[in-house]
């Protein structure tokens, strides 16, 4: 083409900057950059690939020879297919994905439980570890951090701390660009199709390569259906295939060789006749092994002695009788010139002169032609040859570990297991993939030793290292579709791809889930609810390594997971089409009783563990008692104001056994008990009721305008399904196909533009991070407000560098610089008090050094920058006060709403039940009556319009029912109690203002007395 050039300049380029990396692997590709015209025609006239090749060089007319053009696709052959095994990125992939040039030891010593020797090299490009490779860059999907429905982890695991914020901005949008480029060519250029494309080319040139064997009246056509090769011409197929087999009986060739030519043939049409019985990636697998063992008897030195040195004997003849010829010549002609006055040059004379003399001239000319012939292919060679050793080498490995029948049979007992006609016991499995590798682990080793022991031959190792990497490439392929087929009987492939689209394909419109709801009732199928036993089965075949952040993977998916998303996705299909129809109902309805479910169970549980605490303590006096209330209340107080005197004990005070035991939380003290389901669920769960049955609900005295479409209700769907499919893809990856990683390019583009204007505090576009409710200044980040401090810190950091130039580790200097960076490693997350703690200890530490230092080394610039910025944020602290009286309303609202899932039982009970079970042990509706009326009598003034909307919530629900015997009473009764109680809701209001009042007068008091101190 004539792009071509240009397009591998920009490869070529791309690499450089992109990707660190020898420049040996880009060495062909640069070469191609000087002559790539050239390069095309030549490249179509190669005829023979069995000739050791010499240096790249051009001839006088800057055209490359067909045994150049061969040394050079064996170059792009050997590093092409080198780099899929020394990659990181097929090797290590949470290594890569770390973007960290400080990658600790401890996270290299953590052992990813399905990364298996399989699963490595050129197998893992035909699994989903794009996908995974971006979930890590950007959430950190390794590391253990719970799920949240708020989609409040995924800014937090984004690895993005106070002092490197603006250099993961770069990443961020280095990512977009990566994703947004790639777009299409994920899809163009995949690895199965440009595997297959690869194999097609290189059966191609091994054909072309019999063209000298071929009958000359033949030649023509024969290369003209070589031609159609590629493309799997059927009639091209034919042609050759009956050559070939009318060679195996006059024995043009071994018989061995042959046969690896026919079984390629076949193989690469194998397709087209729909002879297949494997998958598509073991198949290619098949051909590339039997291309390898191809080359390589084709490669192998075929002589004792070394062809170079022949030919170079062959150059030193044909020179010495060029040599003896030309003086011969000289002295005819001037014996000629002195006889007759006449030189040979003359035509007239030379026709009259002997036959000797014009033969001689012919021999010359011939001999001229021949050596620049013999110059192109002259090769390097030692003076101490060692090509007799390497012939016995390649011999030896040959009939060993490369021997035809031992690798063929490797491959047919890996094949065998995929087409069902040998035994899939796990430990067999096992084996057969150990052995596996240990045979790859042994064409390594002797690769390495030719390159080592013989790198002055690289004509002749170079063509039989690309053989075998192409044969290594191949059973590499199959063996991790025999690791695919082992694990399947734990855990589908298919259902765990199709719960990851239903979750994360983003736009969420596709063929295979055309609504939301499809997506919804994907989520809570019995094939997911499935995943989740298939995943404990999983977990106990490969148990995560211990140590801190590790997740195991039976915990990357819980049941509250599925039946949230689902919930989550059922909204936004409600909230799209306006109205909720039967069939969004009947799952609403499912879902939401499997929430119930699990609530009662995790309440019964509950009270179990309390019955038996209480029993362990019998005798516990009242007093004890009050001192366990104290407790929690203290507890509770610090959740809601902590304190951070852990991040700096090691500065502020020499730590003490007393000090150590007194720091310690008591979730560190004793295993938390892990709720089913977690506080955000259940209020998740509410609220999205709430919403969804106040906004659809219809009657002729009830009417509600839908609520207006929000692109947040759309991004919590995506935020939470986000984490939920980043911590699955993360561990299931190697058992996931290469397939997935095209659907989820949108959502991959979205998380990063989400990231993006969060961590750049991007107000101005409604694509960040969502937060609800009021601002909490101990508990909720601020973005922009933290990054006010990166530059104060950095300039106050170089500061003292400078002075710890001229006093190396003084000690005030030393802390100042481990506070600094202690605050630079915070997350940009972590709330202002967490930061704000910091400077004021940065600011007491300074004082050491400020107290003996002259004014030439003061540090009092940073000092005032530090304060004013402590000042301001206190400031904002105080302003946050005025809010806590929201924040404890807020709370009164939450403790009333926990109110709702004992409500949605004694619902749904009532209006389950048969009409005439109310005479017998059924739930009377005078029963249900005086129960509700106790739910809202009992209510505090600040619980009372929470309990008061839970009846208009419930009366709405009932009304979206379908038709029940009992579905008009209760109707009745919830929207008469409703309207009873609405009637007290000013005075309820009166009193909590009056009671609001004195308080918010008390702060606004000491604001102005904190301020003025």
């Amino acid at each position: 083409r004539k792009t071509l050039k240009s397009d591998i300049i920009q490869f070529v380029t791309f690499s450089l900057k992109q990707t660190p990396g020898s420049l040996q692997t880009l060495q062909s590709l640069v070469y191609l950059t000087e002559l790539p015209e050239k390069f095309q025609r030549c490249s179509s006239s190669i005829r023979t690939s069995a000739q050791p090749r010499s240096y790249l060089q051009m001839n006088g007319e800057g055209q490359m020879s067909a045994g150049q053009i061969s040394l050079l696709w064996s170059d792009l052959l050997s590093s092409i297919f080198t780099s899929f095994w020394n990659s990181t990125i097929t090797t290590d992939p949470d290594y890569w994905s770390s973007w960290s040039n400080d990658f600790s030891p401890e996270d290299k010593k953590i052992v990813r439980s399905l990364m298996e020797p399989s699963v490595k090299g050129p197998a893992i490009l035909s699994r989903a570890v794009f996908s995974k490779c971006f979930c890590e860059v950007l959430t950190s999907s390794s590391k253990a951090i719970p799920w949240d429905v708020t989609g409040f982890p995924v800014l937090i695991s984004s690895r993005v701390s106070v002092g490197e914020w603006t250099e993961r901005l770069q990443q961020l949008k280095e990512m977009s660009a990566i994703l947004w480029s790639n777009m299409s060519v994920s899809s163009i250029a995949s690895f199965r199709n440009t595997d297959s494309r690869l194999q097609g080319l290189i059966l191609y040139h091994h054909f072309v390569a019999l063209k000298d064997i071929v009958p000359q009246n033949i030649q023509e056509e024969f290369l003209q259906y070589c031609d159609h090769l590629p493309t799997k011409d059927l009639s091209a197929y034919h042609y050759i295939q009956d050559i070939l087999r009318d060679w195996m009986n006059q024995d043009k060739l071994p018989t061995d060789v042959l046969k690896l030519w026919l079984t390629c043939l076949q193989q690469f049409y194998a397709e087209v006749d729909g002879t297949i019985q494997v998958s598509d990636s073991a198949h290619r697998g098949s051909l590339w092994v039997n291309l390898g063992l191809l080359q390589i008897h084709i490669w192998q030195p075929q002589t004792l002695f070394d062809p170079a040195v022949k030919r170079e004997y062959k150059l030193k003849y044909a020179q010495d009788e060029l040599q003896q010829l030309e003086n011969e010549w000289m002295a005819r002609n001037w014996s000629y010139s002195l006889l007759m006055g006449k030189e040979l040059k003359d035509e007239t004379l030379l026709k009259h002169t002997h036959p000797h003399v014009q033969t001689l001239l012919l021999r010359i000319q011939k001999l001229k032609n021949r050596i620049v012939e013999l110059s192109k292919k002259q090769a390097y060679r030692p003076k101490s040859p060692t090509y007799g050793i390497l012939h016995s080498d390649v011999q030896n490995y040959i009939n060993s570990i490369a021997k035809i029948s031992s690798v063929q049979d490797l491959a047919s007992r890996l094949l065998k297991v995929l087409t069902g006609k040998t035994s899939k016991s796990r430990q067999t499995l096992q084996n057969l993939l150990s052995e596996e590798a240990t045979w790859q682990q042994s064409h390594h080793l002797y690769r390495r030793r030719l390159s080592e022991e013989y790198s002055l031959y690289p004509d002749l190792i170079s063509p039989l290292n690309a053989a075998i990497l192409q044969m290594q490439h191949g059973m590499r392929l199959i063996a991790s579709e025999v690791y695919g087929t082992m694990n399947s009987s734990l855990l589908s492939s298919s259902k765990i791809a199709s719960l990851l689209m239903s979750l994360l394909v983003f736009p969420s419109v596709s063929e295979s889930f055309p609504t939301y709801l499809s997506n919804a009732d994907n989520l809570c199928s019995v094939n997911s609810i499935d995943i989740l036993k298939s995943l404990k089965r999983l977990s106990q075949k490969y148990p995560s390594s211990e140590g801190p952040g590790v997740r195991d993977i039976s915990c990357c998916l819980t049941k509250e997971q599925l039946l949230v998303n689902s919930l989550l996705y059922l909204r936004s299909h409600v909230l799209s089409k306006g109205e909720m129809d039967q069939k969004s109902l009947k799952l609403f309805r499912h879902i939401c009783q499997a929430l119930i479910n699990d609530w009662d169970k995790q309440e019964s549980t509950k009270r179990e563990c309390e019955k038996q605490e209480s029993s362990l303590y019998k005798y516990r006096s009242k007093t004890h008692n009050i001192d366990l209330a104290e407790e929690e209340d203290e507890r509770e107080f610090r959740k809601r104001y902590p304190v951070y005197d852990k991040d700096f004990a090691d500065i502020i005070t020499k730590p003490t056994l007393e000090t150590y035991m007194e720091s310690m939380d008591p979730e560190d003290q004793e295993d938390a008990h892990v709720p089913v389901l977690s506080q955000s669920t259940m209020q998740a769960v509410i609220d999205i009721h709430k919403q969804l049955v106040l906004s659809t609900a219809r009657s002729l005295w009830y009417h509600n305008n839908p609520p207006p479409h929000q692109i947040k209700h759309y991004l919590s769907a995506f935020l939470s399904s986000y984490q939920t499919s980043a911590a699955l893809i993360e561990q299931l990856y190697p058992l996931i196909g290469s397939e997935l990683n095209d659907h989820l390019l949108g959502s991959q583009m979205l998380a990063a533009t989400l990231l993006q204007n969060t961590v750049s505090s991007n107000t101005a576009t409604s694509l960040i991070l969502p937060h609800e409710g009021p601002y909490v200044f101990y508990q909720h980040p601020n973005i922009q407000e933290v990054q006010k401090c990166q530059e104060v810190l950095r300039c106050f950091r170089n500061s003292v560098n400078s002075l710890l130039g001229h006093w190396t580790e003084h000690p005030a200097l030393v802390q100042i610089v481990v506070v600094i960076e202690r605050i630079q490693g915070f997350p940009l997350s972590s709330p202002l008090s967490k930061i704000l703690n910091g400077l004021e200890i940065l600011l007491t530490k300074s004082q050491d050094w400020e107290e003996n230092a002259s004014n030439e080394l003061s540090l009092r610039k940073h000092l005032e920058e530090i304060t004013q910025l402590i000042i301001q944020w206190r400031k904002l602290e105080l302003n946050c006060w005025s809010l806590g009286l929201d924040n404890c309303m807020e709370r009164h609202v939450q403790k009333a709403m926990s109110h709702w899932f004992s409500l949605y039982q004694l619902v749904e009970k009532y209006m389950q039940e048969e009409q005439d079970q109310e005479s017998s042990d059924g739930l009377r509706i005078e029963t249900l009556t005086k129960t509700l009326q106790a739910f809202i009598e009992s209510s505090s003034v600040g619980e009372f319009h929470s309990r008061l909307d839970l009846l208009l919530v419930f009366h709405c629900h009932v009304l979206l029912t379908p038709q029940a015997p009992r579905k008009d009473s209760l109707c009745s009764v919830l929207w008469n109690l409703y309207h009873y109680y609405k009637q007290f809701s000013p005075s309820i209001l009166a009193k909590i203002t009056e009671l609001r009042n004195p308080l918010e007068k008390e702060l606004k008091v000491s604001k102005f007395t904190k301020m003025q101190k």
